[in-house]
């Protein structure tokens, strides 16, 4: 595992108009400071090799970067640095040479073909690009071919530009290069939407550099040989696109920014907010797109979900990073054709084996028990077993069986040049019975005998987020705690936590209370264990005895039948007369109840109430706040602030997020097919609150003006 030391963040010395990392730079979040101490720290308690990253590396000082490429050729698997490569100068290649660096260049062309990659004026932009290229040639000549990066738009690969593309690329094969990797526009802003290639222009140009491929005597293109060997079952090597990322740990990118930090990748910075690492990785994401309909945004019946997963979090449809790709259909076509070219090789491949539904159904349960897996594991995992072997399908060397080159169905398997039409890949009747499955087992409302404890990332502008969450979370047991012992309430509800349930219990016994775990029949999103406490021993909890499928407020009102989806959505959206309103996005008004962060326990109301303007459940609130006040339970101020706070709480696909500003957090929910959208307007925002592009942001003081970029247009020749 390769780490990414990033000592100047973001920070840059061009402005390219598709740059996924200036979302950052709008919002302000660009950290030009670093400490060679802290990050080298940071980097020795991992281990493993490490690459300069940025923003633009060589705009460190000499010394700095001497010293960081000294320190990091002397670790285990040497060290490396991307870079623009417009910067690179006579020091910078003997200090390459010195220390074996393994050098990345970022470039889109020769010419013309790179000038969305701007530095100022065309004239400024033509000479970065001329130097770029003499620095590709120089390495090549020097020290060792770089790897490039080759970001495909309208301005590079465009029908009438693609040819010379191409052209190029022949050129780097006879110049020595070896590793192309081929990029899709990841699509952030309007610049980068006029920029970006139409799905059919993206499939042309990958069909060409597939059929260029072939003729090349040594450079290789990533996406052609990574889709290939995901089809083979021979996936170990390839990219943390087609691993099923989760956007809060990023396993494949472990950023240490300048002060020692741990970052994620950026490319789900949509907001512009940095955050750090979850605690834990999990595998909602991919587990979601498995089970949703492809119209709803997930991957349910596609063929290539073993090979794709879903691919990067950071391309997802309108941003969101719990769909799927929007470039999904240059993908399909792409494993199409990949499919194609593996059963020439007189394999099966893994898209059309009859063990597919099999290994699917093993990939799930290994994301399921928190573990990841390739296909090449699952295949061995399967042959150890004594697999399905029916129709000759791959085994883990990819051997072919009884159906030679097709497996039975043709290597498109019944599909259209885009994959759409038959996703389950020809007459597979086992992989149709697997979609059904699927469908029907859709994620639902989380386990009610223990729902998982959210995953938190905090920002990275405050240190204080952690302490100030727990602090609240505490305060808001003690408060229960404290108004039932004033005889405010005769049972209360409280989730502290696994590691605090005997805290509770132990507090409960100081004020002669009795507290008890619950166990089943909740079905919301608190994570477990839930304890109720009471003045005498209470066999259930307030609503226990409601008729099933009911649940009363406490004002004493049945709710009435509910409607779909997560019960905080459902709160939100019924009137205290119990109207749906039915909107997809709830404001909450500052005055309002704020209800957002049940899942970690926090706030002054254990029931969610009939309505949000219902006032036995204010009353109740005002009670309990009260009661805590008297009894002068501590960090009262810490829930206060927390409960004062903007949030903004959305679900999709059986996925919760809450965004505040000093963090965010994800848990399972109920199921839905389309986004829903709950936002508490907040009365107090924290000083060192994140800064970001949208609500519950902060937005930049206005003399950080953000990076702006025109609008480029380049017309395709007629009859394109």
């Amino acid at each position: 595992m390769t780490l990414e030391l990033r000592p100047l963040g973001v920070a840059c010395n061009i402005a390219c108009a598709y740059c996924y990392q200036d979302p950052q730079r709008d919002a302000g979040n660009v950290e030009a400071r670093y400490s060679l101490d802290a990050m080298k720290a940071a980097a020795e308690r991992r281990g493993g090799p490490v690459t300069l990253f940025g923003g633009e590396p060589l705009m460190l000082r000499l010394a700095d970067l001497t010293d960081l490429l000294r320190w990091g050729a002397e670790r285990p698997g040497g060290v490396g640095i991307q870079t623009n490569g417009t910067l690179v100068t006579d020091a910078h290649v003997a200090l390459f040479r010195t220390y074996q660096v393994k050098v990345g260049i970022s470039v889109d062309g020769p010419d013309e073909l790179n000038d969305l990659r701007r530095q100022g004026s065309l004239e400024r932009t033509r000479a970065a690009t001329r130097a770029t290229l003499d620095a590709v040639a120089r390495l090549a000549r020097e020290h060792q071919p770089p790897g490039l990066i080759v970001t495909l738009h309208r301005v590079n690969a465009a029908p009438d530009r693609l040819p010379r593309l191409l052209a190029w690329a022949r050129e780097l094969d006879r110049l020595g290069i070896r590793s192309m990797r081929l990029h899709l526009l990841e699509v952030d802003g309007p610049a980068a939407r006029a920029a970006a290639l139409t799905d059919e222009e993206n499939i042309a140009a990958l069909t060409a550099f597939e059929e260029l491929s072939g003729e090349l005597s040594g450079l290789r293109f990533d996406v052609v040989d990574e889709t290939r060997a995901a089809l083979r079952g021979s996936d170990e090597h390839n990219s943390c696109v087609w691993r099923g990322c989760d956007p809060y740990t990023t396993p494949a990118v472990q950023g240490i920014e300048g002060d020692g930090r741990s970052s994620n990748c950026g490319r789900t910075n949509k907001d512009g907010v940095d955050f750090g690492k979850a605690d834990r990785r999990a595998f909602d994401r991919p587990l979601a797109l498995y089970a949703t309909p492809r119209a709803d945004g997930g991957c349910a019946g596609c063929r290539f979900f073993l090979a794709c997963r879903g691919q990067c979090p950071g391309t997802a449809i309108d941003g969101d990073w719990r769909n799927r790709s929007e470039q999904c259909a240059v993908w399909t076509a792409t494993f199409v054709r990949a499919e194609a070219a593996v059963a020439a090789e007189g394999r099966v491949p893994v898209s059309l084996d009859p063990r597919r539904p099999e290994l699917e159904r093993r990939l799930v349960e290994h994301w399921r028990r928190g573990s990841d897996a390739t296909t090449a594991r699952l295949l061995r995992e399967l042959d150890a077993a004594g697999g399905i072997n029916a129709a000759g399908g791959i085994g883990a060397t990819g051997a072919t069986g009884g159906n030679g080159a097709t497996g039975g169905n043709g290597a498109a398997g019944g599909t259209d040049a885009r994959g759409e039409s038959d996703a389950r890949g020809g007459n597979d009747a086992a992989a149709e019975n697997v979609v059904a499955a699927r469908v029907a087992a859709a994620p639902s409302a989380p386990d009610p005998e223990i729902a998982a404890p959210p995953r938190i990332s905090f920002s990275s502008g405050s240190d204080r987020g952690r302490a100030v969450l727990a602090a609240a979370r505490e305060a808001s047991w003690r408060a229960a705690l404290a108004s039932v012992a004033a005889g405010h309430e005769e049972i209360a509800l409280v989730a502290p936590g696994g590691t605090a349930a005997l805290a509770v219990r132990l507090a409960a016994a100081e004020r002669d209370l009795h507290a008890r775990v619950l166990r089943g029949g909740l079905g919301d999103d608190r994570p477990g264990p839930l304890l109720a406490v009471s003045r005498r021993a209470c066999p259930a909890p307030r609503d226990g005895g409601s008729p099933p499928g009911r649940r009363r407020c406490g004002c004493g009102r049945d709710l009435p039948a509910p409607v779909a989806g997560p019960a905080l959505w459902r709160a939100h959206r019924v009137t205290a007369g119990g109207r749906d309103v039915g909107a997809e996005v709830v404001d909450v008004p500052a005055g309002g109840p704020n209800l957002l962060w049940r899942s970690l326990g926090v706030g002054l109301l254990d029931q969610l109430p009939c309505a949000l303007d219902c006032p036995a459940a204010r009353e109740q609130a005002a009670a309990r706040r009260g009661a805590a006040g008297d009894a002068a339970v501590g960090d009262l101020d810490a829930l206060d602030e927390v409960l004062a706070w903007p949030a903004h709480w959305s679900a999709l696909h059986g996925i919760a997020e809450l965004r505040a500003p000093l963090l965010r957090l994800t848990h399972p929910t109920a199921y839905t097919a389309q986004r829903v959208e709950i936002r508490f307007a907040g009365s107090v925002y924290p000083a060192d609150g994140a800064t970001g592009l949208r609500f519950p942001y902060r937005r930049p003081p206005s003399d950080r003006r953000p990076v702006t970029h025109p609008v480029v247009s380049v017309s395709a020749p007629a009859g394109s």
